[in-house]
């Protein structure tokens, strides 16, 4: 057991280790998280304090785009954890935005889940999607991939309260027009 402790302790060090000759293993690590996930899904709570960990780190690419992977395999059976663990990496990528100029962001984030994270979080927590999908517009506006912003605006019709539905529609119409503005070939929205 207290091998074990040891371990865990290592383990949490090296994931908050802010050296750069901890980059390449950091992301092993988190590759490694979503794998011993995507091989046994009983093992969600043990994986859990590390994630939170991550999160509390700032922005890295190769770190993300594992952590991305297990928010969108897990957001169906643990949609509340996930749902905080994706604003929490949306918030990290904004701070990270703020620290750097454009030209060189361009590339380095790279959200490729979107999509798929989005639609669940239109079905569980509506109230929610307005807003994450302000944030992701924003990157994308950034020159930051975010999937299909067309996907983004359609998942409204996801959202069960028809109020709720009506709302959101008109808001994603607003923010649908100002990037047609920026770029006059995306892809049209089915809005009915």
């Amino acid at each position: 057991m207290q091998k074990a402790k040891k371990l865990e302790k290592k383990l949490k060090e090296i994931i908050i280790n802010k050296d750069e000759k901890y980059k390449k293993l950091q992301a092993n690590i988190a590759r490694y998280l979503w794998k011993i996930l995507n091989e046994n899904r009983n093992e969600f709570e043990t994986i859990k304090p590390y994630i939170d960990l991550i999160l509390k780190q700032p922005y890295q690419k190769d770190i993300y785009i594992s952590i991305e992977k297990i928010i969108s395999d897990w957001i169906k059976d643990k949609p509340e954890i996930c749902i905080k663990w994706y604003q929490k990496m949306l918030n990290n990528i904004s701070k990270f935005l703020k620290r750097k100029e454009a030209f060189q962001y361009q590339g380095i984030v790279w959200l490729v889940a979107t999509e798929k994270i989005i639609e669940e979080i239109a079905r569980s927590r509506p109230k929610i999607l307005l807003k994450i999908v302000k944030t992701l517009i924003d990157f994308w506006k950034k020159g930051i991939y975010i999937g299909s912003p067309k996907k983004l605006f359609e998942s409204f019709k996801l959202i069960q309260d028809e109020k709720q539905k009506v709302k959101v529609k008109k808001e994603f119409q607003v923010l649908y027009n100002s990037i047609k503005k920026l770029n006059s070939k995306i892809e049209k929205v089915e809005w009915n």
